[in-house]
């Protein structure tokens, strides 16, 4: 039975993966948005980190299910707002595929 416990820092890959692997009406979505680490940083990241009431499902050590929310826009706001200068830059330099 899956144990549903608060995300945290470690279940950014695996949420990253769930999201982007259904972020298409629960299909794959490569061609809508192809690089999956990018995706992450920037709609997953900000809410694993700064967001609140964070859970995944996770069953054998192996992540099944999340939820992910967000109190404040303003919180998030802060929180990419700095990073973009560095994630655009890392997006032409190719790092994310």
């Amino acid at each position: 039975m899956a144990l549903l416990r608060p995300a945290e820092e470690r279940d950014l890959p695996a949420i990253t993966r769930l999201s982007h692997d259904t972020l298409l009406l629960g299909r794959q979505g490569p061609l809508v948005f192809p690089s999956r680490e990018l995706w992450g940083e920037l709609f997953v990241a900000p809410y694993l980190r700064r967001g609140c009431c964070n859970r995944v499902a996770e069953e054998q050590g192996e992540i099944l299910g999340y939820i992910l929310g967000a109190c404040s826009n303003l919180a998030l706001t802060l929180y990419l707002l700095p990073r973009l200068p560095l994630l655009l830059l890392k997006l032409l330099l190719g790092c994310y595929g």
